[in-house]
C-alpha cells in the first residue's frame, strides 16, 4: 500500500510516497512529479544518485518507475537506519555531524581537479538528508545535483552551518559548539576536501555563494526562502560567528 509522506514540501514540485508490504514494514519509496521544475529535479536526482553510487560502497537502488515527456516517477529501495533530528541543532547532533563530514570527505576528496575548479553539488546537504545505517552514512535527496557547480567543501560547510542555525537562531553560539564546528572545518582541510578560500569567513562565503548562484536551486528557492535556513542568519550574527571561528581554526591548525 502506498501513502503520501510529503506533498511538494519547501516549495518543491515533487511528491514523496512510501510503500509498505504485507507485514506493514516500509519496503520502497517513490518520488514523482508532473510539473516542469519537479521533473527536472528528479532527473537531476537520478544523475546524483548514479554519481554517488560510483563513489560509495553503500548503493542507493533507484529505478525509473514510469516516465513520459511530462511526468516521472522514481522507485527507491527503502534505506534502513537511524535519523538525526536536525532541528535539535548542532551540539546535540555533534556526533552525527562528525560522521556526516567524514562521509562527505570520503565521497568528495578524491575528485582530481584544478585549484579553482567547480565540484559536484548536492545542494541540500542537511542532516535531514542522511540515514546512518550499520554499513555507514547514506546521503539521500539529490534533487539539486549538478556535476560541476560549487567550490570544494560547500556542501559540507552548508551542513554544519545549517545545524548551527537550528541551535542558535541568530543568538550567540556557545564556545564549545563553535570549537567543535571549527574542528570540522579543520578536518575538511586536513582531508583535502575544502577550498582554502572558505577558511576566511566561512559562513559569509557559504551565504554569498548561494546568493550569487540562486539559479542553481531554481524556482524552489524563490518560492521558499527557508528551504536553505542559513540564509536567515542576520549580518551581525554572521560577522560574530566568522570572527570567532577564524580564531578557533588558527588555534587548532
Amino acid at each position: 500500500m502506498k501513502s503520501l509522506i510529503r506533498n511538494c514540501s519547501h516549495g518543491s514540485e515533487v511528491y514523496l510516497l512510501q510503500e509498505t508490504g504485507g507485514t506493514g514494514n516500509v519496503e520502497s519509496m517513490f518520488k514523482s512529479s508532473s510539473m516542469p521544475e519537479g521533473v527536472k529535479n528528479l532527473r537531476q536526482e537520478l544523475e546524483g544518485v548514479n554519481w554517488y553510487n560510483s563513489k560509495n560502497s553503500k548503493i542507493i537502488k533507484a529505478v525509473i518507475d514510469h516516465e513520459t515527456s511530462h511526468y516521472i516517477s522514481i522507485k527507491y529501495d527503502y534505506v534502513r537506519g537511524e535519523n538525526a533530528n536536525f532541528q535539535d541543532g548542532y551540539w546535540v547532533n555533534r556526533n552525527w555531524i562528525n560522521l556526516a563530514i567524514e562521509h562527505y570527505c570520503d565521497i568528495w576528496r578524491d575528485i582530481a581537479k584544478d585549484a579553482d575548479a567547480l565540484y559536484p553539488l548536492h545542494g541540500d546537504l542537511s542532516l535531514d538528508n542522511f540515514i546512518f545505517s550499520g554499513e555507514g552514512p547514506v546521503i539521500l535527496d539529490w534533487e539539486h545535483f549538478l556535476i560541476s557547480a560549487a567550490p570544494l567543501g560547500f556542501d559540507g560547510l552548508y551542513l554544519i552551518f545549517e545545524a548551527l542555525w537550528f541551535e542558535v537562531n541568530n543568538r550567540a553560539p556557545s564556545r564549545k559548539t563553535l570549537s567543535h564546528l571549527a574542528s570540522m572545518i579543520d578536518l575538511m582541510g586536513a582531508r583535502k576536501c575544502l577550498d582554502i578560500k572558505f577558511l576566511d569567513n566561512p559562513l559569509s562565503q557559504v551565504i554569498q555563494f548561494i546568493q550569487s548562484h540562486l539559479s542553481l536551486w531554481g524556482a524552489q528557492l524563490e518560492n521558499c526562502r527557508n528551504k536553505l535556513p542559513v540564509l536567515m542568519f542576520e549580518d551581525k550574527a554572521i560577522v560574530r560567528i566568522d570572527n570567532e571561528i577564524r580564531v578557533l581554526i588558527k588555534l587548532e591548525s
